[in-house]
């Protein structure tokens, strides 16, 4: 609500799911009865529909799940051939209905948060995604929402390269032609790799913005 009132907004897009939060309820309320700043849309998406060039994978309409990040939304996008996931803070039963579902969920690139209960993208979760790169969400206190050394070296013994925004501020993932840059705020530029031009099947075309 507070982003609302600072910026213009048009339309602010939530899944289905319910959630307990009473701060969540009364922001969707705002946006029912009008009564936010510039009067902005709600849309309702869930998996199977698009969203500006992104492909939703959860949760599902009929989904239930009584911790709130096994319902956090799931996006999946393709730009010139390099595939972003964007998994937020999902919890074990959701990492489990995801998978369960069966959308394709292979990615160069994932964009994971820790969630509050479980595992932050276990090892058969890694296993079907097959990343390059993991860009954590994290936060450096408390200590239970950092991605910590023991959990960055899992990924690094399974051959992914990852990187935290609370050691390295914000991270840019970049595609002109076929030259992809990935750089942090602090770091400078992390890699920079080349790839074919053709698109994957199996993706809507368009696809979201090249940055």
């Amino acid at each position: 609500a507070l982003l609302v009132g600072e910026m213009p907004v048009g339309e602010v897009v939530a899944s289905p799911l319910r959630f307990r939060s009473p701060t969540y309820r009364a922001f969707l309320e705002g946006l029912e009865n009008g009564s936010l700043p510039g009067r902005p849309r709600r849309r309702i998406v869930a998996a199977g529909d698009t969203l500006a060039g992104w492909r939703v994978l959860h949760p599902a309409s009929e989904d239930r799940f009584s911790l709130a990040d096994d319902g956090a939304m799931v996006l999946r996008g393709e730009c010139r051939g390099v595939r972003v996931l964007l998994l937020s803070d999902l919890a074990t039963a959701g990492q489990e209905a995801l998978l369960a579902r069966g959308a394709p969920l292979e990615a160069e690139v994932v964009v994971a948060g820790i969630p509050s209960r479980g595992e932050p993208l276990p090892a058969w979760l890694v296993e079907r995604i097959r990343p390059r790169w993991v860009i954590w969400t994290d936060a450096a206190v408390p200590p239970p929402k950092h991605a910590g050394p023991e959990l960055r070296g899992r990924l690094e013994a399974a051959g992914v390269r990852s990187v935290s925004i609370s050691d390295v501020g914000a991270v840019t993932l970049e595609v002109r032609g076929e030259r992809v840059e990935l750089r942090s705020a602090r770091a400078g530029v992390l890699d920079a790799w080349r790839i074919a031009t053709t698109a994957r099947p199996g993706l809507s075309p368009g696809g979201p913005d090249e940055r």
